[in-house]
C-alpha cells in the first residue's frame, strides 16, 4: 500500500466540512469492487501506523509565553484553624496540578508524606524547603491541596507571589504538544495517555489536527471509536472544547470530502459509531479532522480504540474477573462452610472448577499480570492477551482496583481508581460489555484490592465478624507483631476468616448484578491473584511467603465447549493468557506462552506443566508444585509441604523426597539451582537518586543477575575477575535483590558498599551473612538456591 506521512505546521486546519453538492450533480459512484478480505473478524485498525497514510498536526497548541512546568499559584492561601497552632499558621490552596504526576513515584506511600521528586515552590523570598512535619517556612501538600506554613501571626501569604515548578508537569505538557515532544508525527499520534484516573490508547489528535486513511470497507461496516477530551495537567488551564469529524473524499473530486458525522469530544469519553453501509466493498479515503473550541489552547482529543469493523451477530464476550487476594478457600465452591458466594458458585456449576489452581507469586499484581501475558514475573514480555485481543478487532477494557500496572499493558481502555468501591467498577465492566452489543469484547475486572484485615462496608458488615474485643491489632504492621504461638491467634483468626468471608458475600452480590447481564455464550473465568496466611506457618499476610496459603487461589472457567466438572491436577494461572486465547477463538493467530488448560477441562487428556512459584514481595523464593506437595527454596532453606494438611498429628502426609521435587522444578522452569549471596535491598531513599552497589570477595566472583519483579527492565549488573558492580537508575524502583553466584566460595568474606541517597552503608558478610542500616534503609546478605538465569553475567 503506497503510504506518505505528511508533518504540517498549521495555525488553523481548513474550515468547516464541505457540503455536497445537489443530488443531480453528485458523480456517479464508483463501480463496486469485490469484498475484501480483513481476518476472520473483518477489522482495520486504524491506531495502526501502517494504515495511516498522512497527518497534520498544529505545532503547539499551549498558552502563548507558557514555560511547560512552571506554574503561578491562582487561588488565595486560606487558613486552615484545624491544622494551625500557636506558633505555627497552617494555609492550604488547591493544588495547581492534576495530583497523580505527584502520585507517580508513591511506591505506596500516602500523599503527603514525602517530597515528590522534581517538585519545587518558590515565593518572594526564594524556593521554600519542603517537610512533613509542622514546621513555620516550609511547604507540603496533601491529596487535594499544596500546604504552606507560616508563623504565627504573620502576614498571610499571597498566592500570586508564588509559583510551582514540576518536573513531572513539565513532561507531561511536552508530551502533549507536537513541537515540543520532539517526536515524529506518528509516534505523537499513537498514543496511550492518561485522563484523570483513566487511561486510553488509540490516536491522539490536539485540535486543529488532520489524519487520513486508506480504507477497504467490510460490509455492515461501522466507524467505532470512544472520543475523549483530555484535561489539562494544569489547573485552571482547560479546554474549552472540541469536536472531531468523520469524512469521506470523493474519488472525483479530489479536493472535496464529505462529512459522514461529527462529535463534540468529553472528559468522560463518548460512544460514536458512524454507519459506513454506502461504501461497503469498497476501498475509500477516510479522513477525520479535530475542530478547536472558540481557543486552539489545550485542545486535546484522543480518539481510544478506533476502528472500522464489521457488526457482529454473535459477538465473542471475553470477562475475566480477578477476586483479588482471596485464596481458594473463600468460595463455597471450594469449601468455604458459609453461603458467602451464591452468585459465583451457580456460575462455577455452569463450568471447569479446578481444585488445585496456583498463582505464581503472592503478590497480586505480579500474578495477574503473569495471568493476562503467559509470562512469568521477570521475564521479557513480547505480548499480552489485550494486545492479541485488539489485534484481532476486540474491544478491550480493564477495571480493577489496586496497583497491576504490569497486567494493564496492551488495553485500549483502562480504569484504576484510587479507593474505588467494588460497586463502581462491576457498573463500570456492565455498561463496557453494553456497549460491545455488537462487537467482540474483552474484559477484565477486579472489584476489589483485597488485603488484610479484610475491611468491607455496606449491608454484610459485622455479618461474620462482630466488632472486634478491645485491643484487637488489625493493622497489618500490628499483626505481624502477634506471635503464631501467641493465645489470641486463634480469635484473630475466626475474626480475620469473619471479616473476609463478609468481603466474599460484598463482591458475590455486586458480581450477581452482572452475572445475569452477560450474553448465554459469554466466556468466564474468575480467578484468583494471591492468598492470605493466618500464622497456619508462622506469619501472617500475603507477600511474604511462598506457602498453600498464599498461593492457592481460585480458578473457574466457564464458555461454550467447557462441560461442567472439577480438575484435580494442579494448574497454574500463568496458563491462563493461552487459555483465554482459545476459549476467545483467538487460537489461529499468534500464540502466547503457556498451555490452555481446556483439555484438562474437557477430560481430553491434556498435560499441565508442574505449577512454578517464586517472587515474594522481599527477598528470593522459588517453587515448584508437584508430586503432591509444594517445594521452596529461600534464604530460610528448603521446605516440603503438603497440598492437603494432615487430618491429625497422628496421621502425617507422606512427603516426596526434596531432590525429587529439585529435579521437578529444573524440569519445569529449565533452570538448574546454583548457590548464590542473595543481596537483598532496602532503599527507599536510594530509589529516589539512583544508587551503586558493588560487591567484591577475596576469591572473586561469579555471575551475578537482579531478582524480583521489574527487573527486566533494569540494566544488569556488570561482572569482572573484580567483583560486582550495579547502578541503578534514579527513575525506576529497586530490584528485590541482586543475586551473586558463589559455587565453591564460602559467604564469608563478601564485601557490599551501597553508594547514593545517603550515607554509604558497607557489609562485610560472616559465615551465616549479616545484615546493617537504619530506620529504613539497610542491606541483608545471606545463601539460598536460585535458578542461573541464561542472561547471567560471567566473570
Amino acid at each position: 500500500m503506497t503510504r506518505s506521512l505528511c508533518m504540517l505546521v498549521l495555525v488553523a486546519c481548513g474550515g468547516g466540512p464541505t457540503a455536497p453538492p445537489p443530488p443531480e450533480e453528485q458523480p456517479p459512484p464508483p463501480p463496486a469492487q469485490p469484498e475484501v478480505d480483513l481476518g476472520p473478524r473483518d477489522v482495520v485498525r486504524l491506531d495502526d501506523p501502517a494504515r495511516i497514510t498522512s497527518i497534520e498536526l498544529p505545532p503547539t497548541n499551549l498558552t502563548p509565553g507558557r514555560v511547560p512546568g512552571i506554574t503561578p499559584l491562582r487561588q488565595p492561601f486560606v487558613r486552615d484553624r484545624a491544622t494551625s497552632t500557636a506558633e505555627v499558621d497552617v494555609y492550604r490552596t488547591p493544588l495547581p496540578l492534576d495530583p497523580l504526576l505527584l502520585l507517580a513515584d508513591a511506591g505506596g506511600r500516602r500523599p503527603g508524606s514525602f517530597e515528590p521528586r522534581g517538585l519545587s515552590l518558590s515565593g518572594p523570598q526564594g524556593r521554600l524547603p519542603f517537610a512533613v512535619t509542622t514546621r513555620p517556612g516550609t511547604w507540603g501538600w496533601d491529596a487535594d491541596s499544596l500546604v504552606l506554613r507560616a508563623s504565627a501571626g504573620s502576614p498571610a501569604p499571597e498566592a500570586r507571589r508564588h509559583r510551582i515548578s514540576s518536573d513531572a508537569l513539565a513532561g507531561v505538557e511536552r508530551g502533549l504538544d507536537f513541537q515540543a515532544s520532539g517526536l515524529a508525527a506518528e509516534d505523537f499520534v499513537v498514543r496511550t495517555l492518561q485522563g484523570g484516573e483513566r487511561t486510553w490508547s488509540g490516536l491522539f489528535l490536539p485540535a486543529p489536527g488532520r489524519i487520513a486513511w486508506t480504507v477497504e470497507v467490510p460490509f455492515d461496516a461501522v466507524f467505532d471509536a470512544q472520543v475523549v477530551l483530555l484535561a489539562a495537567p494544569v489547573s485552571g488551564s482547560g479546554s474549552d472544547g472540541a469536536s472531531a469529524i468523520l469524512e469521506v473524499q470523493d474519488p472525483t473530486r479530489p479536493d472535496e470530502a464529505f462529512e459522514l458525522g461529527r462529535i463534540d469530544a468529553s472528559r468522560e469519553g463518548t460512544r460514536w459509531r458512524v454507519d459506513l453501509d454506502e461504501y461497503a466493498g469498497r476501498t475509500v479515503q477516510l479522513r477525520l479532522r479535530t475542530d478547536p473550541g472558540l481557543t486552539r489552547f489545550y485542545d486535546h482529543v484522543l480518539l481510544a480504540d478506533p476502528v472500522v469493523r464489521r457488526r457482529e451477530d454473535a459477538p465473542t464476550h471475553v470477562v475475566v474477573v480477578d477476586l483479588g487476594g482471596l485464596g481458594a478457600g473463600a468460595l463455597g465452591v471450594l469449601g468455604n462452610p458459609r453461603p458467602v458466594s451464591p452468585a459465583l458458585d451457580a456460575l462455577a456449576a455452569r463450568g471447569a472448577v479446578f481444585e488445585q489452581a496456583w498463582a505464581p507469586s503472592p503478590q497480586g499484581d505480579l500474578s495477574l499480570g503473569a495471568a493476562l501475558t503467559g509470562v512469568l514475573p521477570g521475564e521479557p514480555v513480547q505480548a499480552t492477551l489485550a494486545g492479541r485481543a485488539r489485534e484481532a478487532g476486540f474491544a478491550t477494557g480493564a477495571f480493577v482496583a489496586g496497583e497491576v500496572d504490569r497486567a494493564l499493558d496492551g488495553f485500549a481502555r483502562t480504569w484504576a481508581p484510587s479507593g474505588g468501591e467494588a460497586a463502581d467498577l462491576v457498573k463500570a465492566a456492565g455498561a463496557f460489555l453494553a456497549e460491545a452489543e455488537d462487537r467482540d469484547a474483552l474484559v477484565v475486572l477486579r472489584p476489589h484490592a483485597t488485603s488484610l484485615p479484610f475491611t468491607v462496608a455496606g449491608p454484610h458488615r459485622g455479618r461474620y465478624a462482630k466488632e472486634p474485643w478491645r485491643g484487637t491489632p488489625l493493622e497489618p504492621t500490628a499483626l505481624g507483631a502477634v506471635a503464631p504461638d501467641a493465645p489470641e491467634v486463634t480469635r484473630l483468626q475466626d475474626h480475620l476468616q469473619g471479616r473476609r468471608d463478609q468481603l466474599v458475600r460484598t463482591l458475590d452480590d455486586e458480581l450477581g448484578k452482572l452475572l445475569p447481564l452477560l450474553r448465554a455464550d459469554a466466556r468466564v473465568v474468575v480467578m484468583g491473584d494471591h492468598g492470605v496466611e493466618l500464622w497456619e506457618h508462622g506469619g501472617v499476610g500475603a507477600g511474604h511467603a511462598l506457602v498453600p496459603e498464599t498461593l492457592r487461589v481460585p480458578l473457574v472457567v466457564v464458555g461454550p465447549g467447557v462441560p461442567p466438572g472439577r480438575v484435580a491436577a494442579p494448574v497454574s494461572t500463568v496458563d491462563l493468557a493461552a487459555t483465554l486465547l482459545e476459549l476467545g477463538d483467538l487460537a489461529g493467530g499468534p500464540g502466547l506462552p503457556g498451555t490452555s488448560l481446556l483439555a484438562l477441562a474437557e477430560g481430553a487428556g491434556g498435560v499441565a506443566s508442574p505449577p512454578v512459584v517464586g517472587w515474594p514481595a522481599r527477598g528470593v523464593g522459588w517453587g515448584v508444585v508437584a508430586q503432591g506437595a509444594l517445594w521452596t527454596t529461600t534464604g530460610a532453606g528448603e521446605r516440603v509441604l503438603p497440598l492437603v494438611a494432615p487430618t491429625s498429628d497422628t496421621d502425617p502426609v507422606a512427603l516426596p523426597d526434596a531432590a525429587v521435587l529439585r529435579a521437578a522444578f529444573t524440569e519445569a522452569t529449565g533452570s538448574t539451582l546454583v548457590r548464590v549471596a542473595d543481596v537483598e535491598l532496602d532503599l527507599p531513599e536510594a530509589a529516589d537518586g539512583g544508587f551503586t552497589l558493588r560487591l567484591s570477595h577475596p576469591a572473586g566472583l561469579g555471575a551475578a543477575w537482579l531478582a524480583g519483579a521489574g527487573a527486566r527492565d533494569l540494566p544488569a549488573p556488570a561482572v569482572d575477575g573484580a567483583g560486582v558492580v550495579y547502578r541503578h537508575p534514579a527513575h525506576l524502583a529497586p530490584p528485590a535483590a541482586v543475586l551473586v553466584e558463589l559455587g565453591d566460595r564460602p559467604l564469608e568474606g563478601l564485601q557490599v558498599r551501597v553508594e547514593g541517597g545517603g550515607p554509604a552503608l558497607e557489609l562485610v558478610a560472616g559465615a551465616d551473612g549479616g545484615s546493617t542500616g537504619e530506620a529504613g534503609r539497610g542491606l541483608r546478605v545471606g545463601t539460598t538456591a536460585a535458578p542461573r538465569p541464561a542472561s547471567a553475567g560471567t566473570p
